[in-house]
């Protein structure tokens, strides 16, 4: 999927590469003592996804940790923009039936659009 930590400079469509960008941001984050004010942006200096990105994706990687998790969202077609959307939901059923009721609306809204 993501090879070295150059493939991290710009951010890719699939949520795979969110997932596994999260992954890995999240097993740099110190344990112990504080990151400081502005961990997540010199960590977007050094790889060049904004802070805010680095933070979201670390976030889907611990609510998803499995590959399995990532894989039924991809099914779902689910888009980045709508999976961060319910990230402060804690139970996976209730966030993922949240996230099917999004794509579906977002789906809906799509082809009234387009008439």
């Amino acid at each position: 999927m993501v090879g070295d930590w150059t493939d991290y400079a710009a951010p890719r469509a699939d949520l795979g590469w969110y997932h596994e960008v999260g992954r890995r941001v999240a097993g740099l984050i110190p344990t112990k003592g504080r990151r400081g004010l502005d961990w997540f942006g010199r960590l977007s200096g050094a790889l060049g996804p904004s802070p805010s990105m680095l933070r979201k994706a670390a976030r889907f990687a611990a609510l998803d940790p499995s590959e399995a998790n990532m894989q039924a969202l991809v099914a779902m077609r689910m888009d980045w923009t709508l999976l961060e959307l319910p990230f402060s939901v804690g139970d996976e059923d209730q966030r993922h039936e949240l996230l099917r009721e999004a794509l579906s609306l977002s789906k809906s809204g799509r082809a009234m659009r387009r008439g």
